[in-house]
């Protein structure tokens, strides 16, 4: 130091007086003396000790909270017509509950109601048109099947009869007949036989005349019996006659008519299943009309598309209302979520499927349970906030619905979740940093010592640290970067 005093002294060219050496030489015992007060000063700041406020260091689970303000929100239908018009009715009221299908509202167009008016009409009568031919078909069926089915029937049985005419006598038939006239002359013999004995008896005056009479009337009928079973076998030999075959013949003829006439009204039937046919697509085309013209009545009424209630009445009868325009709104009841926003620097602490709970201030004393179910992707900020801040959005599901819940309302959100477990932790306000270096300002034998630390996860008030760390530690607090390492501390009492 001296040698820079002399440098910064040192001689010049010109000689200098008696007193001029005076002043150099004081100047630099003053500098001597200043530098000696500053070193005492500093030895003397550092045994001076400090008082600091200090902190532990703990376990644990460090635990994020977030709070969030938003409004109830519901799902909503809008309600307008889909064509040009004039509003003609309102069917609800606001705040009145409806159901599925409900009409709220009629739109006016005389057109369309007069062609559904004028369509149901030719529909009642096309439909009756088409029953009555379709009556006429069955009737008409039936009749004529069962007369095609007799008809066939007795032609059927005039062949066969004829086939059998023309055929003749079989000879088993001639048989019979041959054994017929056989039987018919022994039992003619015995009648006969039996005449005679009781004459003679008669005579001999051991028999009675009426056993006589008797006898001759017995052998009279065996006498017919043979005669005809003569001229049956006469008949069979002699084959059919031609008057039978041309009878059968004619009874053929008689059938065939019958057939054909069966046949001819078949044509009929054909003939009425085509009308049916006829008036049954002309009842379908009319009814498709009706349908569309129906359908295009359905919507000038406005109906409710879900179990729901009224919010709100955007206009009043007799006004015109655009295609597209808002005549009713609904809102559903129990499709009811809350959307809030989370600032940025809690954004961390929100995780999907997280419960919260959900406070109205409308209503304080309630808590209403809730889990985040949907997260939005980024951050957003609006223009009306100071700063420009940004803003997490999230959406709330709602495992309670309390009666006083509306959609509208404001709410508040409150949630925290573990963003570490079992790990060091420590108050914010003992952590300090120095460029890129973290570290904590431990009391060690009343003297501060510089404690390095990684840092980990963190919440506004708590940071997870890393490090040569225990329980025993005590941290200083806000104002340890002023204090220099070696400096003597005393803890303040609390």
């Amino acid at each position: 130091m001296f040698h820079l005093c002399n440098e910064e002294l040192g001689s010049g060219p010109r000689n200098s007086g008696p007193g001029e050496d005076s002043l150099k030489f004081g100047t630099v015992i003053g500098i001597l003396v200043l530098l000696a007060s500053l070193a005492t000063g500093y030895v003397l700041t550092r045994e001076t000790p400090v008082n600091v406020s200090v902190v532990s260091v703990r376990k644990g689970d460090l635990v994020g909270r977030f709070l969030a303000s938003g409004y109830v929100e519901s799902q909503t239908v809008e309600i307008g017509p889909e064509t040009f018009g004039r509003l003609a009715e309102l069917k609800v009221e606001k705040a009145q509950a409806v159901k599925l299908g409900q009409v709220l509202a009629v739109m006016e167009d005389p057109e369309k109601e007069a062609r559904v008016t004028s369509l149901r009409g030719q529909v009642a009568t096309a439909r009756s048109y088409r029953e009555e031919v379709a009556v006429e078909l069955l009737v008409k069926g039936g009749e004529v099947r069962s007369q095609l089915a007799s008809a066939r029937a007795s032609r059927e049985q005039a062949v066969w009869e004829l086939a059998s005419v023309k055929k003749g006598p079989s000879k088993p038939a001639v048989a019979q007949a041959e054994a017929s006239l056989e039987e018919a002359k022994i039992r003619l013999e015995q009648a006969r036989s039996e005449r005679e004995r009781l004459e003679q008896l008669f005579e001999e005056k051991v028999s009675s005349r009426a056993s006589v009479e008797k006898a001759v009337t017995d052998e009279k009928l065996a006498l017919a019996r043979r005669t005809r079973a003569f001229n049956q076998l006469s008949e069979l030999k002699l084959g059919t006659p031609w008057e039978d075959v041309e009878a059968a013949k004619q009874r053929v003829s008689v059938a065939d008519a019958e057939v054909s006439r069966a046949n001819a009204a078949s044509l009929e039937l054909t003939l009425l299943e085509s009308r049916v046919q006829s008036r049954e697509l002309e009842l379908q085309r009319l009814e498709s009309e009706l349908a569309e013209a129906e359908a295009r009545l359905a919507s000038t009424q406005l109906r409710s598309p879900d179990e729901s209630v009224v919010s709100k009445i955007s206009k009043e009868p007799g006004e015109f209302v655009k295609a597209g325009d808002v005549v009713i709104t609904l809102v559903h009841p129990d499709k009811i979520w809350v959307e809030a926003n989370v600032s940025e620097q809690d954004a961390a602490n929100v995780s999907l499927h997280q419960s919260v709970i959900v406070r109205l201030p409308s209503a304080p004393e309630q808590e209403i349970k809730g889990i985040v179910e949907e997260i939005s992707p980024s951050l957003e900020s609006r223009d009306d906030n100071p700063g420009n801040a940004r803003f997490l959005k999230i959406r709330i599901g709602l495992q309670d619905k309390p009666p006083e819940l509306r959609p509208g309302l404001e709410a508040d959100v409150e949630g925290s979740r573990v963003l570490a477990r079992d790990v060091w932790l420590v108050s914010r306000s003992a952590l300090f940093q120095s460029g890129d270096e973290n570290y904590l300002m431990v009391v060690r034998n009343e003297v501060a010592s510089k404690l390095p630390v990684e840092v980990g996860a963190s919440s506004p008030e708590t940071v997870e640290v890393q490090g040569n760390l225990n329980s025993d530690l005590k941290l200083i607090t806000l104002g340890a970067e002023k204090i220099e390492e070696g400096q003597k501390v005393k803890v303040s009492q609390p």
